[in-house]
């Protein structure tokens, strides 16, 4: 995770939009990754 930020904070070789398109990848799978947390322990509650 540092990496990607110190290349953000670096990179003028990177195009803005490159950049903002990264995050928003990251950011969808961190979500993706919380909801199926999310939904393993209220399963597991059920149980």
């Amino acid at each position: 995770m540092l990496k990607i930020v110190e290349l953000i904070t670096k990179g003028s070789a990177f195009p803005m939009e490159y950049v903002l398109a990264l995050i928003a990848l990251a950011a969808m799978a961190l979500a993706a990754f919380a909801i199926h947390v999310i939904h393993s322990i209220a399963r597991r509650k059920h149980d």
